[in-house]
């Protein structure tokens, strides 16, 4: 196997546990923003990763990961969603990006389970560098981004937001469809694979480990992730910089990415920048 097929096999281990324990008799384990099965796929992610590339570094959620001397480094989030995984969503997923020198070498989201959004069999979303993205392992080409949101486009937006919440998001994102999805990982690969148009979150400063993944694959088809003020998040070294900002918007486009940022300036306290 080369070094992507072991990623994929690893990320398809890891997903085969998340839905084990979305079906378990008596529901998952775990409270609140706590599952155990987030540190078992960790384990078992870290374990395949640091056998495969042992002097890779490895970022991740639930351990912190282990250092490496390779100046590359894998961005790992075990299960993005748990909080909503918890309460019966179910398109939640696992997330891991290879990065060096601020530049994505490959990614994988994994949603396993069966959702309206992520089809019958869930859906995995990969590339690798030199290579177009595959949904659940065949080459696509998405659908050409919109230059703006319209009647047949489709958002997705947090799954826990309130009503009144939800209203105000159908009103920054009209005339779009506003669809929710338990995860941001899900969301942005969702958008790469051309399956959504656009995605965020705002006012949740995610951690690198939560948009490695999706940011990995949007760039990969021609878009991008922007902060509040539009411009794209950056990586340095292994990491994103800034970190923690007000809002990350997502499409298959930097300048739709940006419009629908500015979207929500009074919310975020943004304005557009450039």
């Amino acid at each position: 196997m080369n070094e992507h097929e072991i990623v994929l096999e690893a990320v398809r281990e890891a997903g085969a546990l998340l839905r084990a324990e979305a079906e378990r008799k008596g529901g998952p384990r775990g409270q609140g923003t706590k599952a155990p099965v987030d540190e078992e796929i960790e384990a078992l992610l870290i374990a395949r990763l640091s056998a495969a590339f042992p002097d890779d570094a490895i970022i991740a959620e639930e351990t912190g990961g282990r250092p490496g001397r390779s100046g590359r480094a894998f961005v790992v989030d075990p299960h993005d969603g748990t909080q909503d995984f918890l309460q019966g969503r179910r398109e939640t997923s696992v997330s891991v990006a290879q990065v060096e020198g601020g530049v994505f070498l490959q990614a994988a989201v994994f949603a396993p389970c069966a959702t309206d959004l992520t089809g019958d069999s869930g859906i995995m979303v990969s590339w690798t560098q030199g290579e177009g993205i595959r949904v659940d392992g065949s080459l696509i080409e998405p659908a050409a981004c919109p230059g703006v949101l319209t009647r047949q486009s489709v958002a997705l937006i947090s799954a826990n937001v309130r009503a009144s919440s939800f209203a105000l998001n159908e009103g920054f994102l009209a005339p779009a469809s506003v669809l929710r999805c338990a995860s941001v990982a899900t969301r942005f690969a969702l958008v790469a694979a051309g399956r959504a148009d656009a995605a965020l979150t705002v006012n949740n400063p995610l951690a690198d480990w939560d948009f490695a993944g999706g940011q990995a694959l949007l760039k990969a088809v021609g878009g991008d992730v922007v902060g509040p003020g539009g411009a794209p998040v950056r990586w340095e070294g292994v990491r994103s910089s800034p970190q923690w900002l007000q809002g990350y918007f997502a499409a298959r486009s930097v300048g739709l990415a940006a419009d629908v940022a500015a979207r929500y300036g009074s919310l975020t306290g943004v304005t557009r920048s450039g």
